[in-house]
């Protein structure tokens, strides 16, 4: 499954002229005829046209190509981080913004936090 890229707003090229990401290069000639079919498609002639352009290259089709997401293959690459990572010093939620919400002057309670010594690098 494929999906754009938000930050994309316009139309991509494959819209445009109705075909799929993965169409082939025979499908991408034939879509500019079957677009024209439809007597309402006139006025987009030179939207059509452009898109056509810029889908008959590789180049130009990788620079389209970039802004689509394949969502099967994008969860496959992501891998939960391992279990034996260190710790990271950190304090608790509720002291964390405290001297915001009171009146009176903020102590943090350090006691709580683990300190963990980092070998030397050489």
């Amino acid at each position: 499954m494929m999906f754009k890229d938000p930050f994309q707003p316009g139309e991509t090229p494959y819209e445009i002229l109705g075909l799929q990401p993965d169409a082939s290069p025979a499908e991408v000639q034939a879509a500019l005829p079957r677009f024209m079919r439809d007597r309402k498609n006139l006025p987009r002639l030179a939207v059509a046209q452009q898109a056509l352009r810029k889908l008959k290259t590789a180049a130009d089709r990788a620079q389209v190509d970039i802004w689509l997401y394949d969502v099967d293959t994008a969860s496959s690459e992501f891998v939960s981080a391992p279990a034996d990572l260190p710790k990271v010093a950190s304090c608790p939620v509720d002291e964390l913004y405290s001297d915001l919400l009171s009146n009176e002057s903020y102590q943090p309670n350090f006691d709580d936090l683990k300190h963990y010594d980092l070998p030397e690098l050489d």
